[in-house]
């Protein structure tokens, strides 16, 4: 066959998969364990194909195709691996209330091998850093103690800010199972505004999946099903606890475990707006650090707080990035 003839095949093939991709992310269409592996697989991978069409359309000069290959590019850039261009900042025209009312916040999950603490310290004071929101861990040793110095840091050491903290709310209870089901971690503060005023953050750690894709791999789907009922769960306590203090302004974040564009999480979003959602650029990939393909780590906010920015941070010895936001109050 010659490669001209090649090209149609190939291009509709692949039209064909990306199509498909895109059904199991944002229909749910098929099984639940079909779902959660089209939300965490690689998506880059049809870059390849979509790339290799427009190459051989323009060798051949066949333009019909190669537009239509490069239409393929744009779709996997864009709406299958989120690329993220943050039109909402650009026309949210409500005023800012002043520059006292910028907020800088950090999620890191530190991995259960720690971090460079050199370089994490340093981006925190590069990035004047005034909320920091940790998973794993605890802080131990030099870290610790840099936070301790420099900041307030919560009992278990999993939320650290430059503000004073008045107040700790209670664990989750442990909802564990035996079948390795992990309970979701929640810490919860309240912060004394320099301006007065109160402000809640949290930092959330929800179950991982890994159990059940391990489960996949040996041919058990309905295991990975329940894992991923599980995390629905979590996330819905963790949900209806935060909820039960609407009237606090909140910023969370954390490991959630999970793309953005699972239901539930875009359902939170629509209560606290995501913050790469709202002022990110590119694809805001975290994990793994070395070569992310899934975005997992997110910082959420009352609606009453704009995204001036959000973005990964740079590897700091995690096997996470970190995400990075820039919020101004605004109010209503």
């Amino acid at each position: 066959m010659r490669a001209v003839g090649v090209i149609p095949l190939l291009s509709s093939l692949t039209a064909l998969g990306i199509l498909a991709h895109l059904l199991l992310i944002h229909a749910a269409a098929g099984p639940e364990w079909m779902f959660v592996c089209a939300l965490f697989a690689p998506r880059a991978v049809w870059l390849a194909p979509s790339l290799t069409c427009a190459a051989v359309s323009a060798w051949k000069r066949r333009w019909a195709w190669g537009a239509t290959s490069l239409t393929l590019v744009a779709v996997v850039l864009g709406p299958l691996m989120g690329g993220m261009v943050p039109w909402r900042r650009l026309v949210d025209t409500r005023p800012t209330l002043g520059h006292e009312a910028t907020m800088h916040v950090m999620t890191l999950n530190l991995g259960l091998d720690g971090v460079d603490t050199s370089k994490l310290t340093r981006l925190i004071e590069r990035e004047h850093i005034d909320i920091l929101l940790f998973q794993e861990g605890p802080p131990e040793g030099e870290l610790l103690g840099y936070l301790k110095a420099h900041m307030h840091v919560a009992s278990n050491g999993l939320v650290a800010s430059r503000m004073p903290i008045e107040s700790e709310s209670p664990p989750l209870a442990d909802n564990s199972t035996t079948e390795r089901r992990y309970t979701g971690h929640l810490t919860r503060v309240r912060l004394k505004l320099p301006e007065g005023g109160t402000l809640a953050a949290a930092s959330v750690h929800l179950p991982t999946l890994r159990q059940g894709f391990k489960a996949l791999a040996r041919g058990e789907a309905g295991v990975l099903t329940r894992h991923a009922l599980w995390w629905e769960s979590e996330l819905d306590r963790v949900v209806e606890t935060l909820r039960e203090d609407a009237a606090t302004p909140l910023i969370w974040g954390g490991d959630f475990n999970m793309p953005a564009e699972h239901p539930l999480l875009a359902g939170a979003a629509e209560l606290w707006p995501n913050g790469f959602d709202q002022a990110g650029w590119g694809f805001g990939y975290t994990r793994p650090s070395d070569w992310p393909f899934a975005r997992i780590d997110h910082i959420l906010a009352d609606p009453r707080y704009r995204f001036r920015s959000c973005r990964v941070g740079p590897d700091v010895g995690s096997d996470h990035l970190p995400v990075i936001a820039e919020l101004e109050w605004v109010g209503r």
